[in-house]
């Protein structure tokens, strides 16, 4: 009787994942509109054995794909009569060049569409941001000529967000389905490409791609959507709703102007109070609405920054009331550079002139000259104090939706 062998090895959760990748047919969607196989495994395949090594949480080079698959049933995972060692750099690599060609927002788009078809998912709200990914190395790309081609993305320096402005970068924005985020749509971008520039292109591009066969999602975005040329751009394709900035003129009015007792309750925590406006040529309605907690919090750190300012104010008043000035008006211009940067607080002064002997032995009248010098104190600027607080837990969303029946005020 022969002896037969067994070994185990752990899988972890990558059998789940890829469960989940058969079950969406990721493979399938993918060569439907990629058809060209790369050698002996598909595009499809080649992107799934990706997504499996990249789930993996090992952060190693494409080549040592399969030093990662040496010991998981890769026929199980990916497909049947595939051997490891063809998950290589190289037949990777070529998979990549591929999806290039052929457009990786339009593949994904179609993977993301059919595998929503297939958990039964409607897309009712797109929430809307972008991302930036650093890199290091030069990244030198040469521009092509030849416009009906794909052009590769600029790697360059822009604002990073994850705060390494020193490296290279490159964008990537997201649209994602209601609130548990599925990503529906995606767009890599140059690395200095700004969010106000491109969103309206993306949207439509979104919208475009679902041909009225759905309704259209309520776009979600944050405060970069929210200037005028976007605005009129977003409004002519769908509906949506942003945070407004809190530093317009109109918000900071907005803050003050509305009692928080006149305010209606939406929870224990939250009041909140609509008020109709227009702005960017658009006619929308505002939510103005306050949080207590982050009231709270939000009080306690303006007391710190008032009294850190305080502090700072009086040391660098001091140290000028010692120097001596020419005439009053010097006295006035030492002063007015340090009060532009009080935010909260202004000086009150008094002026004295002074006599000094310009040499020993007996004073007489041309060996004397007047010096102007003061004394003087700090005192909060009470005004500006109750305009910051005022704003404190307070933020405005706004959309131009106009039916409140369709997007109704939680209370």
């Amino acid at each position: 009787m022969e002896d037969t062998s067994y070994s185990t090895q752990v899988l972890d959760h990558l059998g789940i994942v890829a469960g989940v990748c058969h079950e969406i047919g990721l493979i399938e969607q993918i060569d439907r509109q990629v058809p060209k196989r790369n050698g002996p495994v598909s595009v499809g395949q080649a992107v799934q054995a990706m997504a499996i090594n990249a789930l993996g949480f090992v952060s190693r080079p494409l080549y040592l794909s399969p030093e990662f698959f040496q010991n998981k049933p890769v026929d199980l995972l990916i497909g049947a009569d595939i051997e490891i060692e063809q998950l290589n750099g190289f037949g990777l690599g070529r998979a990549l060049d591929k999806l290039f060609e052929a457009g990786i927002t339009e593949v994904f788009a179609g993977v993301a569409a059919h595998a929503l078809g297939v958990f039964g998912i409607e897309v009712k709200q797109a929430h809307l941001d972008s991302t930036s990914f650093s890199l290091h190395g030069e990244y030198e790309v040469e521009e092509d000529d030849d416009l009906d081609q794909p052009q590769a993305i600029q790697i360059t320096h822009g604002y990073s967000r994850d705060h390494r402005p020193d490296l290279k970068q490159a964008m990537l924005s997201l649209i994602c389905a209601n609130a548990s985020s599925l990503p529906v749509w995606l767009t890599a971008l140059d690395g200095n490409q700004s969010d106000h520039k491109h969103f309206p292109k993306l949207v439509g591009a979104y919208i475009q791609q679902l041909s009225g066969e759905t309704e259209t999602p309520l776009l979600v975005a944050d405060s970069a959507l929210y200037n005028q040329a976007d605005l009129l751009a977003m409004s002519e394709v769908a509906d949506w709703i942003t945070r407004v900035p809190g530093t317009l003129a109109a918000v900071q009015e907005l803050y003050t102007a509305i009692d928080p007792d006149d305010m209606f309750i939406i929870d224990e925590k939250t009041r909140g109070a609509e008020i109709g406006s227009y702005y960017g040529g658009v006619t929308q309605r505002w939510l103005l609405v306050l949080h207590e907690p982050t009231r709270q919090r939000q009080q306690i750190t303006l007391e710190r920054r008032i009294a850190r300012e305080r502090d700072t104010a009086e040391r660098a008043l001091w140290h000028l009331s010692n120097r001596e000035f020419d005439c009053e008006d010097a006295i006035h211009r030492a002063l007015a550079p340090l009060e532009r940067d009080w935010k909260y607080h202004r000086a009150e002064i008094e002026i004295v002139v002074e006599q000094r002997y310009t040499r020993r032995g007996r004073p007489t009248p041309d060996a004397q000259r007047e010096v102007w010098k003061f004394t003087g104190q700090i005192v909060a600027d009470e005004t500006r104090i109750i305009e910051a607080q005022a704003g404190l837990g307070k933020y405005v969303i706004a959309t131009n939706q106009l039916d409140a029946e369709k997007l109704p005020i939680a209370t």
